[in-house]
């Protein structure tokens, strides 16, 4: 993490030097994408956060929907600008009104960043395939059948001893345990099922 923001830190600012000396729109949308990494890395670090902070009564099954909700603000934010620069770019053309042409030095810094960029921007994606850092985490759902003798203290111990112990585990989200003295009988919950119908 620390790599790729300090690399972005790095494309970023060469990237608004060079949007500022050539008036380039497109390098004003490859500036833009830096921009929009380092919103990225602030969405999901605050939605780490949130997830971080587990309150069992308020969200019983967690906060692992959070993530899903910053992904779509930041691509509601991507979607905005993106349609502003489209927006610039489609009034330089009606209007016929281009930027004033760059000097021999002037291209060879903008050849020289751009593609400095892409190299920047492989290396990092060499290194995240390489890493093989993927963390997925999912609901567990465990039954327990006890002998009906078994006092109610004891057998809240156990579950919630097991409860603890599945939490612990970096691919759980959140355990729910069921106690029960027998297992032959129908689930709690109604499931509805549709069958298709056989008719066209």
């Amino acid at each position: 993490m620390k790599i790729s923001n300090y690399a972005n830190a790095t494309l970023l600012a060469l990237k608004i030097y060079v949007t500022v000396r050539s008036g380039s729109i497109a390098v004003a949308a490859s500036t833009l994408d830096s921009l929009l990494d380092f919103m990225a890395v602030g969405i999901l670090w605050l939605t780490h956060l949130a997830m971080k902070d587990i309150n069992m009564y308020k969200y019983p099954i967690g906060k692992l929907r959070v993530q899903p909700i910053g992904i779509i603000i930041f691509a509601a934010v991507m979607a905005t600008l993106g349609f502003q620069v489209f927006i610039t770019a489609v009034q330089q053309v009606i209007e016929n009104n281009p930027y004033e042409k760059m000097s021999s030095d002037e291209l060879v810094w903008l050849y020289s960043i751009t593609i400095f960029a892409a190299l920047v921007k492989l290396a990092l994606w060499i290194y995240c395939r390489s890493s093989g850092n993927t963390i997925v985490r999912a609901y567990a759902d465990v039954y327990i059948e006890l002998p009906e003798d078994v006092p109610l203290k004891e057998a809240h111990a156990i579950g919630e001893s097991l409860q603890v112990k599945l939490e612990k585990l970096a691919e759980v989200e959140r355990a729910f345990v069921h106690l029960d003295f027998e297992y032959e009988h129908k689930t709690e919950h109604s499931v509805l099922r549709k069958k298709p119908d056989s008719h066209p």
